[in-house]
């Protein structure tokens, strides 16, 4: 689970990235069992907007490895040539 802002913008980001199969709005925390949009807005529920996001695990790893290698990669480079 995700938070960072508007939860549409985190949502729509995440939607698009490859390695996640899904990704849905909504709300964490609060005091209440339920949280309407109108409700959060005007502050006081203690909730917080959040996206869950459900990633493809064995594609994020890949990915994950793949930019570790490049990163450190470039950082012996760097470390080389300095």
């Amino acid at each position: 689970m995700l938070a960072g802002g508007c939860f549409w913008d985190v949502q729509g980001v995440y939607q698009h990235v490859k390695g996640v199969t899904g990704a849905v709005s909504g709300y964490a925390g609060g005091q209440k069992n339920t949280a309407h949009y109108e409700t959060v807005g005007r502050g006081g529920s203690g909730h917080a907007e959040s996206v869950q996001v459900a990633p493809d695990i064995l594609g994020l790893l890949a990915y994950g490895i793949i930019c570790f290698v490049i990163a450190t990669r470039l950082f012996r480079f760097e470390q080389k040539t300095a």
